[in-house]
Parts: C-alpha cells; sequence; structure tokens
C-alpha cells in the first residue's frame, strides 16, 4: 500500500512587533479601525491572539506603535536657517499628505500623547529646524505643538474623521456650492457682508485653503522671530 503524502505546511515567518505592526496598519489602512481586532491581525499572520500580546502587550500598545510608526513616515529634513520658513511649510505638507495616505489613522490618534521612538525624534527634529530659523526657546515648543494641531484640525475636516458622518453627507464641494446658495439667499439687510461674499463660499479647494493657513502661520512665525530680534537689539543698544 502507497502511504498517502501530506501537503506540507506554509512556512511562517518569524513573528515580530515589527511584522505585527505591518499587518496591523494593512488592516487598518485596507477594513478601517472598527475591523482592527487582534484576533483579525492574528489571522492575516496565521498565528495566534496570545502570541500577538506577548509581542506588544495589548491592543492599545498596538495601537501605539501603528501610530508611531505612522509619525515616522514624515520626512524631516534636515535644519536650513536661511530656508526655515519653506521646511516648516514643508513639513506640514509632509504631515497632511502621510495623514491622507492612513484610512482612520486620526481616530487611532485622540486621546494618544506619541512618545515612541519616532515621535520623539520627530519633535526634535523639528524643534531643530525652529531654532536654527532664530525661534526663541518658548515659542519654538509652542509652534511645534501648534503645527500638529493644524495639520490634524484641517485634516479632521477635510476627512471628517472627527466623528460618526451623518447619513447622506454631501461631498465637499456639494456642501460648499449648498452654503452658498444658502448664504446667498439671507437678506441683504441683515447679512450685507455674507451676503456680498456668498460666491466665495463656493470655493472648495483644500489644498488652496491649506497653503492659505500655512501662509498665515509661519508669516506669524516669523514675525514673532522678526520683533524679537529687534527686542534684543534694542536692549543691547541701551
Amino acid at each position: 500500500m502507497r502511504v498517502p503524502q501530506r501537503q506540507p505546511r506554509p512556512r511562517r515567518e518569524p513573528l515580530s512587533q515589527d511584522a505585527i505592526v505591518d499587518a496591523a496598519l494593512k488592516v487598518l489602512d485596507a477594513d478601517g479601525l472598527d475591523r482592527l481586532t487582534m484576533r483579525y491581525v492574528a489571522r492575516t499572520l496565521n498565528s495566534s491572539p496570545a502570541a500577538l500580546y506577548w509581542h506588544v502587550g495589548s491592543k492599545d500598545g498596538l495601537l501605539d506603535l501603528i501610530f508611531d510608526r505612522v509619525i515616522g513616515e514624515v520626512p524631516v529634513p534636515d535644519p536650513d536657517p536661511d530656508n526655515w520658513q519653506e521646511q516648516v511649510k514643508q513639513l506640514a505638507r509632509s504631515e497632511r499628505a502621510t495623514i491622507l495616505a492612513h484610512r482612520d489613522i486620526i481616530r487611532l490618534s485622540i486621546g494618544r500623547i506619541p512618545m515612541g521612538p519616532n515621535a520623539l525624534r520627530y519633535a526634535d527634529r523639528v524643534l531643530a529646524i525652529l531654532r536654527a530659523g532664530g525661534v526663541p526657546d518658548e515659542l519654538a515648543v509652542a509652534g511645534q505643538q501648534l503645527l500638529i494641531s493644524i495639520v490634524i484640525g484641517f485634516a479632521i475636516d477635510e476627512t471628517g474623521e472627527g466623528g460618526q458622518p451623518p447619513a447622506n453627507q454631501p461631498t465637499p464641494h456639494e456642501a460648499a456650492v449648498m452654503a452658498r446658495d444658502y448664504v446667498a439667499s439671507l437678506p441683504a439687510e441683515r447679512f450685507p457682508h455674507l451676503v456680498h461674499l456668498a460666491d466665495h463660499f463656493a470655493d472648495d479647494d483644500p489644498d488652496q485653503r491649506f497653503e492659505l493657513l500655512l501662509d498665515l502661520f509661519v508669516d506669524g512665525l516669523a514675525q514673532r522671530v522678526h520683533d524679537s530680534a529687534r527686542r534684543g537689539r534694542s536692549s543691547t543698544a541701551s
């Protein structure tokens, strides 16, 4: 009698924290935060939830690792004192692009204080750019934190990830047109400025609005740097 041949089992790749984060990030991008469970991630790795817990501690720990991994995707250049303002703007553009590249990453980030190795490295390098540009230390710390806040705030508005969107939510363009039409229909004697500017409410180019936001933010920082330098010269002269 012939002994039946057994099919070889697929060879497992060694399980590691990096491999788990890789798999979890793929699940997040493909299926969203609601489908991101330890059991689901374990199944994609041909492993068990218990093995994942051994490497990442908990689901919350895994989410922290995912968040830090995404932060590590944002490129931060070496400081260029003569070009620091444009570097800050490019940082913000890179942050926004990274957020838009990952589904539900804003929802995942809510309530998390980024203190992983990538987050610390990122913060330190951003501070290096600001300080090289002459931004005073206290303002540099505030500016680094506010930069993140304005990008995330803009992305929440852009993606609708700040909460559960209502059913049949209009597209951004549809919402802008609806706002324009509504504002235009208001009584001009009561709301003269709104009615006069109604057509501008249909401007829905997110890239253009984001660039305006960056200009306002960076111009404000640059003005503070200029004022600080002027005060320093005045005190030296006196």
